[in-house]
């Protein structure tokens, strides 16, 4: 059984968390400072070891200094939304479709 070749939205996060940590500048030891936890805490968040809930992720943002949690979220939907729809249209190209049913020369529509 082949897996779809998408990530599920939980590595779209872990990805733009990384992302937003990268382009603050920051190294895993430098964030875990700032978080007030060991660098191996990062790390599992970043590897998908361990899950972030609400309140955790905007503690992680404001210590990144993303500019805005409004802007990393919508960022996270427009991933998560093209995501969807990359899906469904690799769901089509591997349906296959259904040719029309052809009536035998000869055979008559049944009028209603």
């Amino acid at each position: 059984m082949s897996q779809k070749p998408f990530p599920p939205p939980y590595d779209i996060l872990r990805e733009l968390l990384v992302a937003a940590r990268q382009s603050a500048g920051l190294t895993q030891d430098e964030l875990a400072a700032r978080l007030l936890i060991g660098q191996s805490a990062v790390s599992k968040v970043e590897r998908g070891a361990q899950r972030l809930d609400l309140v955790e992720l905007h503690r992680w943002l404001l210590a990144i200094g993303a500019p805005s949690i409004t802007s990393f979220v919508q960022a996270f939907e427009k991933r998560v939304g093209e995501q969807i729809v990359a899906e469904r249209r690799w769901a089509r190209s591997r349906t296959p479709t259904r040719q029309p049913t052809r009536q035998a020369s000869g055979a008559r529509k049944r009028s209603t």
